[in-house]
């Protein structure tokens, strides 16, 4: 049996996590009254909260997914649908499975 650390070790999930959500920065920085490393700590501290609510079985997967999205468009006002929030995650969904 071969068990494989994908921590950080062979994938780097914290730079195509960071590059993702810098498209979704710059797609949409419109809406957001702070700069992209600000955005991007936003991001983490959202992020955070939601996939600890997935582990506690608060949320499927999914739906910690479409939180962070709305979570961060509400800091601005920008109330999302679950439709939008889904939407909105394809720029970051597609640069961390580019990236891997």
């Amino acid at each position: 049996m071969i068990f494989f650390d994908l921590d950080g070790t062979l994938l780097d999930h914290k730079l195509s996590e960071y590059l993702g959500v810098k498209a979704l920065y710059k797609i949409n920085k419109e809406y957001f009254n702070v700069n992209q490393n600000e955005f991007y700590h936003m991001w983490c501290n959202i992020s955070e909260k939601n996939f600890r609510r997935f582990l506690d079985g608060e949320l499927t997967f999914e739906n910690q997914r479409n939180e962070r999205i709305k979570e961060i468009f509400a800091l601005s006002g920008v109330k999302l649908s679950d439709d939008e929030a889904e939407k909105s995650f394809k720029p970051i969904y597609q640069v961390m499975k580019i990236i891997g």
